[in-house]
């Protein structure tokens, strides 16, 4: 009966986006759980944003972003940004950062709170991210990998009572495809990268970024001019520049997430990718106790011929999903 209310309540611009969402659905015979799912996203945004911020003009973006949205949360391989972006006739890049929004709206308390990487700034160009979905389709439709991918989302999200976040869910694709290492000794990406010879230009640029990135625990040595500071690797112990966009690092502050080659180049400052939080000294503490045994589960496992390098490559988002249970400033 609210439901029946609030649509009654709409704006006509909202209402022409929600009825651009259902004819969709319809041309393609999507099922009535499928309505319901996508009229539940629109519906709850709306409840959830000030309704004075937009005034939803462009209702083909809106609707393919609630598309995008179902189709991230339910892994409907109709519902991607390129086909939606042909579908509706609005950008891929556009079509993701409306999605990202309302992925972050919706998550709400269950994003973290201290998350300092804004979303928007992962695809750099339309290209890239159109390079990055091409490696996702690959990773989830060859036969070679499609067991070792479902081996590792059973491992780490199986669990979960709720839908995973934007931001976690793309933690957890580059840490299937770019850090752990297959029995051949190689990273699914560049296998992709291998047998890609026609790629070139910024899609390749972009990937062979990503392969380079890094999830690992941070200590700031140095902060510079314009937020730019250096990060010493605590498994690795290599220091690294990266280029902070105006985040505040103090000297000496422990930082985790991701962070990857800025542009091609030795020497070129690096940035944040995905999630970059900054941990206070307790949690240090606590994590580093976690660490202890983890690692020596993993040379075990190993007989011995363990490193912290291969450890942490193959184990990050154990260190991320840690985090976020136990960041007491959660609600």
């Amino acid at each position: 009966m609210r439901e029946a209310n609030q649509e009654e309540q709409l704006t006509g611009p909202q209402g022409r986006v929600l009825k651009l969402i259902l004819s969709w659905l319809q041309e393609h015979d999507s099922s009535e759980d499928k309505y319901q799912q996508a009229k539940a996203i629109w519906l709850h945004y709306l409840k959830l944003v000030d309704p004075t911020r937009s005034t939803f003009a462009n209702t083909r973006l809106w609707a393919a972003a609630v598309l995008y949205t179902l189709g991230l949360q339910g892994g409907y391989q109709t519902m991607t940004g390129p086909k939606l972006a042909m579908a509706f006739g609005v950008s891929m890049t556009s079509i993701h950062n409306r999605g990202t929004e309302i992925l972050r709206t919706l998550a709400g308390a269950e994003q973290p709170r201290d998350n300092l990487v804004k979303m928007h700034r992962f695809f750099p160009s339309e290209d890239a991210a159109k390079a990055f979905h091409e490696l996702i389709v690959f990773t989830q439709r060859s036969e070679e990998w499609m067991n070792y991918v479902a081996t590792v989302f059973e491992e780490f999200i199986l669990w979960e009572k709720t839908a995973l976040s934007f931001d976690l869910l793309l933690e957890l694709l580059l840490f299937t495809t770019c850090d752990r290492v297959l029995p051949e000794g190689k990273s699914i990406i560049t296998f992709y990268l291998e047998r890609k010879h026609d790629l070139g230009g910024e899609e390749r640029n972009f990937l062979e970024r990503l392969q380079a990135s890094r999830f690992g625990l941070f200590q700031v040595k140095s902060a510079e001019k314009e937020g730019a500071v250096r990060f010493k690797d605590l498994f690795r112990g290599d220091e690294v520049p990266v280029a902070m966009g105006g985040i505040i690092a103090p000297s000496g502050r422990f930082m985790m997430g991701r962070i990857m080659p800025g542009s091609s180049g030795k020497g070129k400052p690096w940035r944040p990718v995905v999630f970059l939080t900054a941990l206070e000294a307790p949690m240090v503490a606590a994590l580093e106790a976690e660490a202890k045994k983890w690692f020596w589960q993993y040379s075990v496992a190993h007989k011995g011929w363990a490193t912290e390098e291969d450890f942490i490559r193959e184990n990050g988002y154990r260190f991320l999903r840690w985090y976020l249970d136990h960041d007491t400033g959660r609600t």
